[in-house]
């Protein structure tokens, strides 16, 4: 979870400094109670909707060097199908996401997520963009091979 930059780190360091002076000791308690106010309302990391076509695929990643993470929850009407395409071409069932369901998944090195919507309606998924780095993951769309 992403949060603000506290104020209470700044003026901790003041604190040991100046721990004599009373009237900077009363701010103390104002500088804790405003920090946890601040990350309570901090927001979760970016989001993105996620829009699949009727009878399409989106396709995350290949060929990148290093594992990825998919963090999103299904927020549409219809369930999503969710394979690993292997970096030696292998294809690797990993489930399926009903409507209101969340996953999170890790795929491998050099391997493409495939989100397959195989029904009539457009599928939507609400992601979380921070785990995912456009310059070292492409993002298509496809029609479904089957």
């Amino acid at each position: 979870m992403n949060t603000l930059p506290s104020v209470s780190i700044a003026l901790f360091p003041a604190a040991r400094t100046l721990a004599s002076c009373r009237s900077f000791l009363g701010l103390v308690p104002i500088a804790l109670m405003l920090t946890t106010q601040l990350r309570a309302a901090a927001p979760p990391g970016p989001r993105s909707r996620l829009l699949i076509p009727a009878r399409q695929q989106f396709q995350l990643g290949g060929g990148q060097a290093r594992d990825f993470r998919f963090v999103g929850k299904n927020v549409g009407p219809v369930a999503v199908q969710v394979q690993e395409l292997a970096a030696d071409g292998r294809v690797i069932e990993r489930g399926t996401v009903a409507s209101g369901q969340s996953a999170e998944l890790l795929f491998g090195a050099g391997s493409r997520a495939l989100l397959l919507n195989r029904s009539a309606r457009r599928a939507k998924f609400r992601i979380d963009a921070s785990l995912l780095n456009p310059r070292e993951l492409s993002m298509t769309y496809g029609k479904l091979d089957r």
